[in-house]
Parts: structure tokens; C-alpha cells; sequence
């Protein structure tokens, strides 16, 4: 098993290095963990949540499950979806090394239309099954 903060600075960095992404968001800076506590936002941007890592096969490889929120404050839900699509174009089925971690599999679980969070804020959500293993 890895770090779980290895694995969400590995998607950070994997998804601020696209620049079909990040020229959708507001800035590439707003590429961040789910957890992030900061005291300003600005959208559109990108959260990455991650969920419970397990062991996988024959405990050489770990899994996780992941989503990545895509936030969006237009009138329409059409920018939120845009880039959850662009999200789950820019992962599934493809494989990548970050420090640390080299993920051997992603697969899409799908993607969710954009709901409203609050009056002023859509969220679409790409989720994902990710398989990998440390690097040493």
C-alpha cells in the first residue's frame, strides 16, 4: 500500500499537466485535492476526492476508487460536463508514473451530470478505479 497523499499528488500533478484541462479552468493552480481549505476559489476548477485504498491481487498492487468534481459557476450546466468529460477522456485507459507511484490501470466508472451544489454552483463528477503499484 502507498501514501494516499502519493496517489492524489500524483492525479494533481497528472491533471495540471493537461493542457486540453487547464485551459478550461480558471487557472491551472485550481487543480486540487477535495480537502482543500483554502480561503478563495476560483471557477471553473477541479477537486480530487479520494476513496478507500485496498489491497489488490497478491498485495504487490493497491486500488483505489476516485472522482474528480468539476465546479462550474455559468448559468448552464453544459461547463461543469464539458470537463468532466475532458477529465474522463484524460485518464481512462491511461496508464501513467507519478513520484513514487506508477498507476498501471484506470478505468472510467462514469461520469455524473452536472447537479446543482448550492444556487450558484454546478458539479459533475468523473469516477474512476484506479490499480497501481509503488515505484521504488
Amino acid at each position: 500500500m502507498i501514501s494516499i497523499n502519493i496517489i492524489q499528488e500524483a492525479l494533481v500533478t497528472k491533471l495540471k499537466s493537461s493542457v486540453a484541462l487547464t485551459a478550461k479552468l480558471a487557472t491551472a493552480s485550481e487543480v486540487r485535492e477535495d480537502q482543500y481549505q483554502g480561503r478563495s476559489y476560483s471557477y471553473p476548477c477541479v477537486r480530487i476526492d479520494i476513496g478507500l485504498e485496498l489491497p489488490y491481487a497478491d498485495c504487490t498492487l493497491a486500488q483505489v476508487p476516485f472522482s474528480v468534481l468539476c465546479y462550474s459557476e455559468k448559468a448552464s450546466s453544459f461547463e461543469a460536463n464539458d470537463i468532466a468529460n475532458v477529465v474522463n477522456q484524460l485518464l481512462h485507459h491511461k496508464p501513467f508514473s507519478g513520484t513514487g507511484i506508477k498507476f498501471v490501470q484506470i478505468t472510467s466508472e462514469g461520469v455524473e451530470a452536472a447537479q446543482r451544489e448550492d444556487e450558484r454552483t454546478w458539479v459533475a463528477v468523473a469516477n474512476f478505479n484506479a490499480i497501481f503499484n509503488p515505484l521504488p
